[in-house]
């Protein structure tokens, strides 16, 4: 039989740990297919140089960059790659032939090789305007529209002289150019007096503008005065006589004496369309960044708002409220970065948004999955564990590639990847039978399944098989977001539900605790009582209560319950009933506390009781005391001014049923004080962590000797409230109980 066990231990052992390697198999084989997809386009560009670029050396840089120039006006784009690349391995400071390989990478679709070469052209010459704005429309491709409005300023503030590319950006451009642009936006309008307005006070600051003086020469001719728009036409084309060559009709203004052809005013109506358009392109950038700072704006506030709830409600530790600020706070930096003035403002410096960037994708993934980890747990077959591991060794990747190499994009595959286990592994969970039931995790799996749609409709859009006129993304992550924010409200409402029940509970059992505690201390002709109890919470495990036979003896139980809370209540109501059944041995405190001891043994649930009596011959004055393991009795002698200690051994309560106690008989005087206590006053510690102790104790009681009871006992409270530095409605690491017996 014991080998049958053995070999079945083996065989789940070893099950168990083919299940583990297979695991660890299939995360390093996902793990592996990402990095190859994150540095795979290097790898096959160094594996096909040797051959694919073989260099015949009769030929020079430019014959190569000439046939290139052919294939690519061929649409043979490939062709022209590796001719380009050729020139460039023979003449690499060339700027013009990165900027032509740039061209034919970005129409072959390789648009992160097309940025290199732009980026390369401009480390070789930073003026290179055809760059710069290849540069902004390929960043505007990928909706990188920060990027996009970066270099868009940028050949803007080089070339200020082209109308086509002022339009929408006079706003974030100097008081020159925002005249200028105002003059050509009011032309556009057909609001000449205002043109006139604006291009005058331009003039008079930049009498060597020609776009001005065009500007003026169109205003003119609408006017019907062919005179003076020839006059300033002329004066524009003095100043800069390139500027306009391939405008017919510009030309036929000046040959004609303003008389347009057909054809003529289909060339300026194309110019116009021009700057239409380009106009139009920054409003729609600057529009979509204001979307996106909203955007930001809003999970900004959301996060933070998460934040404080969680920080205020920290005695609950609710994870997810923090995992909820920090999934807001990481995507409203995202579209915060992401907003084009927001990054013109330099406010934080781009040194930031570059190393912040990596960190916010990591945190993100990362953030929302120990989220859902909450309401579905670890998963099938740890599953949601896995994705989480899968999510950090990506993000640590992903970091290091970025750090190490800024100009890649490797964000958008591995996303995409993430974002295809994540949705797989978490609808998945939706069928279980145990999640079917489950609210909070079909509302997530709701918003879920509508942020997927918004994504397949904005992929399918972007391949022209939907229209491409929205994008629901965004919007659709917001609204995923707020079934997030309402299941995490939700459960916050039922735990504040399930504690205001808790507490009412508490409420209730502190008041039965409070209503089987003695309402008053006795006291009589040749006595007095004092007492004070302060449970560590709202209701404790300590007990105390007095036997009142007759006028001529007194009993007084004081008693300490192993451990705390609910559990130690219930027991000291059992202690009270056990305690009142016991009255009549009110002078063999060694029999009450036997008796107690059977009828409380096996019932205790793993816990055991100290306790102490005492009773007292009120008339002789004396004192037979009984201990079950509880601290020892304290006696003052005021005729000799000493404190010492009485114990007897014992055993606590609820341990053994047969167990028998000692007791001790002392003769009491006139002025003597008995002091009986649990120890959660020694337990008292101050900020420091130090123990009150028994010495300190000891020396509060030789301190209060001459004080009434009732002040005794307020002092000794008072000076332990001092010590830990808590006020009095705070409570104790422990429950502390304190009885001062006066013998007149």
């Amino acid at each position: 039989m014991r080998e049958t066990n053995i070999k079945n231990m083996n065989k789940l052992f070893f099950c168990r740990l083919s299940s583990l390697i297979l695991k660890v198999f299939w995360v390093f084989l996902i793990m592996s297919l990402q990095i190859s997809i994150v540095w795979g386009q290097g790898f096959s560009q160094d594996e096909e140089s040797d051959e694919t670029y073989a260099i015949d050396s009769a030929k020079s840089s430019w014959w190569y960059s000439g046939r290139a120039k052919e294939n690519y006006e061929n649409k043979s784009y490939r062709e022209a790659i590796v001719d380009f690349t050729r020139a460039i391995m023979l003449d690499p400071e060339v700027p013009e032939f990165y900027y032509l390989r740039g061209n034919a990478y970005a129409f072959n679709n390789q648009h992160d090789m097309a940025l290199n070469d732009y980026k390369k052209a401009l480390e070789l010459d930073p003026d290179y305007l055809s760059a710069i704005g290849n540069l902004g429309k390929e960043y505007f491709k990928r909706r990188d529209i920060s990027g996009a409005f970066r270099y868009f300023l940028s050949y803007l503030r080089l070339l200020p002289k082209d109308p086509k590319l002022f339009f929408g950006i006079g706003l974030n451009a100097d008081y020159l150019t925002l005249l200028n642009n105002l003059g050509w936006e009011s032309l556009r309008a057909k609001r000449l007096p205002e043109s006139i307005r604006y291009f005058n006070s331009y003039l008079k600051l930049a009498p060597n503008d020609p776009d001005a003086y065009l500007g003026m020469a169109l205003i003119y001719y609408n006017y019907r005065d062919l005179d003076n728009a020839l006059l300033y036409l002329n004066q524009a084309k003095e100043l800069e006589p390139a500027l306009y060559q391939g405008l017919s009709g510009l030309i036929a203004l000046e040959n004609q004496g303003c008389s347009y052809s057909v054809e003529d005013k289909s060339q300026l109506s194309a110019m116009f369309e021009a700057i239409s358009n380009t106009h139009d392109d920054i409003k729609s950038i600057t529009r979509l960044g204001t979307w996106k700072f909203l955007f930001g704006f809003i999970y900004f506030f959301l996060g933070i708002a998460a934040l404080l709830i969680f920080v205020f409600r920290l005695k609950f530790f609710e994870g997810y409220i923090f995992y909820l600020a920090l999934l807001n706070l990481s995507f409203g930096l995202k579209f915060l970065s992401e907003n084009p003035l927001i990054r013109l403002t330099e406010i934080p410096s781009a040194e930031f948004w570059q190393y912040a960037m990596p960190l916010i994708a990591f945190v993100i993934p990362v953030a929302f999955i120990l989220f859902i980890r909450y309401f579905i747990g670890w998963g099938w077959k740890k599953s949601i564990l896995l994705l989480l591991i899968y999510s950090i060794i990506q993000g640590v990747i992903k970091i290091i590639a970025d750090y190490s190499e800024p100009a890649q994009n490797i964000y958008g595959t591995a996303n995409t990847i993430f974002g295809l286990l994540a949705a797989v592994v978490l609808l998945a969970h939706l069928f279980l039978p145990e999640m079917r039931k489950n609210r909070e995790v079909q509302l997530i799996g709701a918003g879920l399944g509508f942020y997927l749609l918004a994504i397949l409709y904005d992929n399918l859009a972007h391949l022209n098989w939907l229209p491409n006129k929205w994008s629901f993304d965004e919007p659709a992550y917001l609204i995923f977001n707020i079934t997030l924010i309402v299941v995490a409200f939700k459960r916050i409402t039922n735990t504040e539900k399930e504690f205001f029940l808790v507490k009412q509970d508490l409420e209730t059992a502190r008041n039965i605790q409070n209503a089987i505690l003695p309402d008053v201390n006795p006291k009589g002709e040749n006595y007095e009582v004092s007492s004070a109890y302060l449970p560590m919470a709202l209701i404790g495990g300590d007990y105390y209560d007095y036997h009142l036979a007759d006028k001529d003896s007194i009993g007084i139980l004081i008693a300490d319950v192993s451990g705390h809370g609910i559990s130690a209540a219930l027991i000291a109501s059992m202690i009270k009933v056990a305690f009142n059944s016991q009255i009549s041995n009110v002078r063999n405190p060694a029999m009450v506390l036997q008796r107690m001891n059977l009828g409380l043994s096996g019932q205790l649930n793993n816990e055991f009781i100290t306790a102490g009596y005492l009773g007292i011959d009120l008339k002789l004055k004396k004192l037979t005391y009984s201990s079950a393991g509880h601290p020892p009795l304290i006696l003052y002698r005021r005729s000799k001014d000493e404190i010492k200690e009485i114990s007897v051994p014992g055993i606590p309560m609820g341990i053994f049923p047969e167990t028998s106690f000692n007791d001790t008989k002392i003769q009491l005087k006139s002025g003597d004080r008995l002091v009986l206590y649990t120890d959660g006053i020694m337990d008292v510690a101050n900020p420091g962590g130090e123990l009150f102790g028994k010495r300190r104790f000891m020396e509060l009681i030789q301190q209060t000797k001459n004080f009434l009871s009732d002040d005794a006992v307020d002092a000794i409270i008072e000076q332990l409230n001092a010590w830990s530095g808590k006020k009095e409605d705070e409570a104790h690491e422990d429950d502390i109980t304190l009885i001062i017996f006066d013998m007149m």
